[in-house]
């Protein structure tokens, strides 16, 4: 990101729910229209995006003060990691505005999520993605991440990242 432009990342409170489901909702629609399926535009809630859910924390990056960014963090995942011992928090809800797109803001927001995993104590930072998304695969895999195979859920397959954090 460039210097004269500081990246604020916070938890997100109530007052940011349209900015956090606009991020996604446009990421949403930029991804369907290049034929990516990972996200539905129009599907996105303040429950799924986190910012009002039990056991889900959203996120949202800001610089210059405008919106950014967002993510999720949540401290379990067995709908997609199936039980795990509580070592790790994992990432959901990962995006970027196109406006910053290619400045180094999403592994921010990576290095972001995994201080607040360390700060909890655990060990790892998990994350998923469809599995069909071979460029967002590279992307996870480029900054760190090891790939842990794949799960096959109802509608989709998701593949499985992990980085020490």
């Amino acid at each position: 990101m460039p210097e004269d432009l500081p990246i604020t990342v916070r938890r997100a409170g109530p007052a940011d729910e349209a900015a956090v489901l606009g991020l996604l909702e446009t990421a949403a629609t930029w991804l369907w229209a290049r034929g990516v399926r990972q996200w539905e535009p129009g599907s996105f809630t303040a429950a799924t995006a986190g910012v009002a859910a039990p056991g889900r924390t959203a996120y949202l990056a800001e610089v210059g003060g405008q919106p950014a960014g967002t993510f999720a963090l949540l401290w379990a995942d067995p709908d997609v990691w199936g039980e795990q011992p509580p070592n790790a928090g994992y990432l959901h809800s990962l995006a970027v505005d196109r406006a910053f797109a290619g400045q180094g803001l999403g592994a921010a927001l990576l290095d972001a999520a995994a201080d607040q995993v360390r700060a909890a104590g655990r060990a790892y930072l998990r994350l998923d993605c469809w599995a069909g998304n071979t460029m967002l695969r590279g992307y996870y895999a480029g900054l760190g991440f090891t790939p842990r195979g794949e799960v096959y859920m109802t509608t989709f397959s998701a593949a499985l990242f992990e980085r020490a954090v």
